[in-house]
This record gives structure tokens, C-alpha cells and sequence, in this order.
């Protein structure tokens, strides 16, 4: 699988052991997530980010469907009216935060491009 291509334009290479502290941008960019699986409960959110890096992104939602692990479809920049059609990618959910009693901070690691 390739690297995928950042929903950012990348503006240095940062050392993985600071990627993380370094890498995350704390913007809003319109997104869509869907499971790239059948599932009991199929299901489309859309949303803003919280932040995002060259690989990843992070929200957060109301739905408690999400677990670690879980392969997505996701769209980021997402534009449902654009003409140009969304970079799809393939995503994998590597941590799920619970935020007060009924928000969850899902974060997802950009596998690939479809």
C-alpha cells in the first residue's frame, strides 16, 4: 500500500519521535467517515475535525460505535457539492477517547488512498 497523500500540504519531515507533538494542526476540515465493512449499523458521519496531521485525524462524535482497530473509508477535505471528486482513503481507528458523558475523540490513522 502507498503512503497516503497528506489532506495538508506538508511543510517539513518531522522525526517520528516528535511527529506527534509536532505533526497535529488544530484545524477544522470538513470530513466524512463510513465503515469500509458490512456492519450491523451502517452508518455516514460527517463532521469537522478537531485537528489533523499529515496522516491522521481526529474528531469528535456522539456515536459510541467506533472501536479500536475498525477500518473506515474516509474523506478529508470532504466537499459533498464540489466538482472535483473527494481523495478517498482507507483509515484505521488507533485510539477512541471518552469526552464527558456522551462524546467520544476518535482518532484515525490514514492507512492508504483508494
Amino acid at each position: 500500500m502507498s503512503e497516503p497523500k497528506s489532506p495538508l500540504a506538508a511543510s517539513s519531515k518531522v522525526p517520528a519521535s516528535d511527529r506527534r507533538k509536532r505533526g497535529r494542526s488544530k484545524l477544522q476540515r470538513p470530513f466524512r467517515v463510513r465503515p469500509s465493512i458490512v456492519m450491523a449499523e451502517d452508518f455516514e458521519e460527517t463532521g469537522k475535525t478537531a485537528n489533523v496531521s499529515r496522516t491522521g485525524l481526529y474528531f469528535i462524535t456522539r456515536r459510541s460505535g467506533y472501536f479500536r482497530g475498525m477500518r473506515l473509508f474516509v474523506n478529508v477535505p470532504y466537499e459533498p457539492n464540489s466538482s472535483v471528486p473527494n481523495t478517498e482513503y482507507v483509515g484505521e481507528v488507533v485510539r477512541v477517547d471518552k469526552h464527558g458523558e456522551q462524546q467520544f475523540g476518535i482518532a484515525v490513522h490514514l492507512v492508504s488512498t483508494i
